[in-house]
């Protein structure tokens, strides 16, 4: 957003060599939604050419020729019925039909300091520091509805380094963390609905490294290493109400190789009551909460592995397929073996 050409302040004048002049031809530049793409000289006058839209805009007589330089007198106001451009103190304002696309200090003719972009229907584009013409250092980027983008470090144009992300509808904070060129890399922090979502490693946009999934209600659903924004590693994962349902290794967001998983099994029971000095039996469903540990493949038990019951009591050792007994095992009665051979689709070979 600037005017290309190699002026200095001097005593409250601007001034450039015709020569410096000509060659400021090589460099092409946007203010707000115009492109400069061509200027030349003229005897007594400069001519700019600007295309907005592929509409050619032409400004005339801008600048004035002496003996040696090319000179525009400082707080001088260029209009042609339809773009202003006004230089003041080192600002300059550029503005179509009243509306202003940018305001900022200028410094060789770039933007460098504080500045303001703005969009066609008014609202700020960019607000913040400017290096060279771009955005760089720390600023502020708007959506068309005048909502934040994002508020942080920019690096020539490019969020890089710390800072936060928005939603374009809510407004509400969907990133706070790491930017390297414009993508997530790093670390960071996701919301959704203004509660955590992940917390942890970025590369590339994506869940990498270690890092932490969190449940709606706020809970921790899993813990530990991420590839591709899929389990990959070791790793825990927890129910809703924060309790482990596996611990392990992961692939490819697959429970696939040694782990341990926890799950509740209904056994049946019974109970006595007693109506007029008579023993009646009820039967009832215990939760038992089990525990596999051994092989697992493709997310299902697999391999070599044991289960435990609820109190530590090994209820089975041996070989499992597809979550079933499979292959040869041992199941237990408390302290006692109570089968003990080969096993198919989880039923017992006599």
């Amino acid at each position: 957003m600037y005017i290309c050409i190699p002026f200095e302040f001097e005593n409250s004048f601007l001034y450039c060599s015709e020569d410096d002049f000509k060659e400021s031809r090589k460099h092409d530049f946007i203010i707000g939604i115009y492109y400069f793409y061509y200027i030349e000289t003229e005897e007594k006058s400069l001519t700019y050419y600007i295309e907005k839209y592929n509409e050619k805009i032409i400004l005339t007589n801008l600048l004035t020729k002496d003996d040696k330089n090319l000179v525009i007198q400082e707080g001088s106001s260029f209009y042609n019925g339809k773009i202003r451009i006004t230089i003041q103190e080192n600002t300059m304002i550029v503005e179509e039909d009243e509306k202003k696309y940018f305001e900022g200090t200028i410094k060789n003719n770039l933007p460098n300091g504080q500045g303001i972009n703005y969009y066609d229907n008014g609202k700020i584009v960019y607000e913040g520091n400017y290096q060279n013409g771009f955005e760089h250092g720390y600023g502020t980027f708007y959506f068309h509805n005048g909502n934040k983008e994002y508020e942080g470090n920019v690096f020539y144009g490019k969020k890089h380094g710390s800072g936060t992300l928005f939603c374009i509808f809510s407004g509400e904070k969907i990133y706070e963390g790491d930017f390297t060129f414009g993508v997530k890399e790093g670390y960071g922090i996701l919301f959704e609905n203004n509660i955590k979502k992940y917390s942890g490693l970025f590369q590339n946009n994506n869940f990498h490294g270690f890092g932490i999934l969190f449940h709606k209600n706020g809970n921790i659903k899993y813990k530990g290493r991420f590839e591709n924004n899929k389990f990959h590693g070791k790793g825990t994962q927890y129910n809703k109400d924060n309790k482990i349902e596996y611990q392990g290794d992961f692939s490819n967001n697959l429970k696939h190789g040694k782990g341990e998983l926890f799950f509740d099994v209904d056994t049946i029971d019974y109970e006595s009551e007693y109506d007029h000095n008579i023993c009646i039996k009820k039967q009832i469903v215990v939760i038992d909460k089990q525990k596999y540990e051994g092989d697992f493949m493709n997310d299902k038990m697999c391999g070599e592995g044991k289960i435990y019951s609820g109190n530590e009591f090994l209820i089975y050792s041996g070989h499992f397929y597809d979550n079933k007994y499979h292959g040869y095992g041992i199941l237990y009665d408390g302290d006692k073996i109570l089968l003990s051979g080969m096993f198919f689709n989880g039923e017992f070979q006599e």
